[in-house]
């Protein structure tokens, strides 16, 4: 397995671990809050962030599969939830539950055309992919908070552009998941009018998961467990226990 080095918390020493995998747009400290509620409650929690060098989603899910040492409960938002999916199909033994958080079915329905645009800043300058970023972003991404705005904001500013780009090209060369895995505890969390997942990715992530529960948040853009991170944890915890 290729060796990799990512920023990671475990806290805990619960029997039950909850491994947290941000989007494009997070780290390590994106499920600070809501791990403070599953430590609470007993569980072993496992926050990651993406490597700062080039790698690849599979590589990753892989790295985050051996770093379990039992079935475990995978929380995983937007790009994270990809990782989730790909951890999935690769040893679903090791996952008892699959959350997924305003993700997607492939990566190639989630980038379109803008797969190319990633591809190209290979040879363009990476100091100009924050710009492209911030461009694309509205306050209903954020749930018209302007705190959960301002914490993409400050993370967007203090990673370098490099790091961006090695997480864009990873998602861009990201493999799909033709077959996903029958039998896993399957749940997907959507907020409503989150302009990153449109309605269409979400039918086909439905469909190709066939998960044992969809719920959908009423706001919080595509951030709810920054939005207000102890209802996110009050429903995902009652999720688990249905």
């Amino acid at each position: 397995m290729k060796s990799l080095n990512y920023p990671s918390v475990v806290e805990g020493d619960g029997k039950s671990t909850v491994l947290f995998i941000p989007g494009l747009l997070g780290d390590e400290r994106s499920f600070e809050e809501v791990g403070k509620y599953f430590l609470r409650d007993g569980y072993r929690v496992m926050r990651v962030s993406y490597p700062c060098h080039p790698f690849s989603l599979q590589e990753f899910a892989e790295h985050l599969l051996s770093r379990l040492d039992g079935p475990a409960t995978v929380v995983g938002t937007s790009m994270g939830g990809y990782v989730a999916q790909l951890m999935a199909r690769a040893e679903p033994g090791k996952v008892r539950n699959l959350v997924l958080v305003n993700t997607f079915p492939s990566a190639r329905a989630i980038l379109g055309g803008t797969r190319w645009l990633i591809k190209l800043f290979r040879f363009l300058p990476k100091s100009l992919i924050k710009g492209q970023i911030k461009k694309g972003m509205r306050d209903d991404h954020f749930g018209n908070n302007p705190a959960v705005r301002r914490r993409i904001e400050q993370f967007i500013e203090s990673t370098e552009p490099r790091v961006l780009y090695y997480r864009l090209e990873a998602l861009a060369n990201a493999p799909d998941i033709r077959c996903f895995p029958e039998g896993i505890h399957t749940i997907i969390f959507y907020t409503k009018g989150d302009p990153t997942v449109g309605e269409s990715l979400k039918e086909q992530l439905i469909e190709k998961v066939n998960p044992h529960l969809v719920y959908e948040f009423e706001e919080g853009g595509h951030f709810p467990y920054l939005h207000n991170p102890e209802k996110f944890y009050r429903i995902l915890k009652s999720a688990l226990e249905e």
